[in-house]
């Protein structure tokens, strides 16, 4: 009897990879080399859809990241740990020990401050990719309809934003209806009715578009009712995300030069080992797994990092724009003072590289993040 063969390794090469986004966001800087640790916080690993409702009922914003350093200079949380009267008994730092409750709430937390102080006195450099479940599970349709050509360029950004800001007012009604048609494997019969139940409930919503914005989207949805739905077509039945690992591989290939120190996550890891990563013809690899976060003190201190850019990114999408604006002009001194430290960490970070900074959030999502931060 033969011996069942083994499976085809998937090989890739970190170019042919990182290439298209460099071009499309003009990441001149994307071959500089740094130490970089993260954690990730919110991971999911699956969503997809019941009868009625997500598989997961609060969708918060997956943020992977932390910080790092321009050179192999070991993070030392000794002093931090002091400053912040950090008890010995706990093992190491994570978010939970410098705020707690929503981003309000932690943005005045007094512990916080001391880290961010830490952070920018060490001159650490912030990285993250911030993903959005709701809006990555829902902006397939726009893609779709976009792949026809029929619509005007410019226009991908503002129709995703708006179709998400739709859908997002009333979640339940939005499981069902992708339920009910087994999205993302809509039928080709089953098109037309899918295309014009998601008109309705844009009609149903059209209050919180502009105008012209409205108009378009309604035009969009139209229009899908007439072309294949290539991205929403044919996929597993209901089943939205099925995990993050793609994401790391991105963050690996993308900034190919530097050292990425993960904490432990044994399904991403083992389904990266299954990969044959090249540089060209060579062999490549630039990644590591910690076993524990205890056993890295920039894994632990990315913890915190992407903690409070999570609460942050979460908060966003969950207020609208006025919201955000009162609290921006009602914010406590502890509060502001953090605001401050934070608008420095990114605009250190982002002025030291593009790469770093990666948000898969509405534009919408993303007007209201600025205008908080003043960027």
């Amino acid at each position: 009897m033969s011996e069942p063969s083994k499976p085809t390794r998937r090989v890739v090469d970190v170019n042919a990879l990182r290439r298209p986004s460099i071009e499309a966001h003009g990441l001149v800087d994307a071959d500089r080399a740094y130490w970089l640790y993260y954690d990730e916080t919110n991971n999911i690993r699956r969503l997809h859809l019941q009868a009625d409702a997500f598989n997961v009922p609060d969708l918060n914003c997956w943020v992977l990241g932390g910080l790092g350093r321009r050179d192999s200079t070991p993070i030392d949380v000794a002093p931090l740990r002091a400053r912040a009267f950090i008890q010995p008994n706990a093992e190491e730092l994570h978010f939970a020990l410098f705020g707690r409750g929503e981003f309000p709430k932690v943005l005045g937390s007094r512990k916080l401050e001391t880290f961010l102080d830490w952070a920018l006195e060490e001159n650490l450099l912030v990285h993250y990719l911030a993903l959005d479940p709701f809006y990555w599970s829902v902006v397939d349709v726009v893609d779709s309809v976009l792949a026809a050509g029929e619509m005007p360029d410019g226009f991908g950004e503002t129709l995703k934003s708006d179709l998400c800001t739709v859908l997002r007012a009333d979640r339940a009604r939005t499981a069902a209806l992708m339920a009910r048609f087994d999205y993302p494997d809509l039928k080709p019969e089953n098109r037309r009715a899918f295309m014009t139940e998601l008109i309705t409930f844009a009609e149903d919503h059209a209050g919180l578009l502009d105008h012209f914005g409205y108009q378009m989207l309604r035009g969009l949805l139209q229009m899908g009712r007439h072309h294949p739905l290539p991205f929403i077509e044919g996929g597993e039945a209901r089943v939205l995300i099925d995990g993050f690992r793609d994401f790391f591989l991105e963050r690996i290939c993308i900034l190919k030069n530097a050292h990425h120190v993960f904490d432990a996550e044994d399904v991403v890891s083992g389904e990266l080992a299954r990969m044959t990563l090249t540089d060209g013809d060579a062999p490549f690899c630039n990644y590591r797994f910690v076993e524990r976060s205890h056993d890295d003190p920039g894994v632990q201190v990315s913890d915190v990092m992407v903690g409070f850019l999570a609460k942050f990114f979460s908060w966003i999408s969950s207020v609208d724009e006025d919201e955000v604006r009162d609290l921006k002009a009602a914010l406590s001194p502890a509060q502001a003072r953090n605001r401050e430290r934070l608008i420095g960490l990114l605009e250190a970070s982002y002025a030291e590289n593009a790469a770093f900074t990666h948000t898969v959030v509405s534009l919408a999502d993303r007007q209201k993040g600025a205008i908080f931060l003043d960027f």
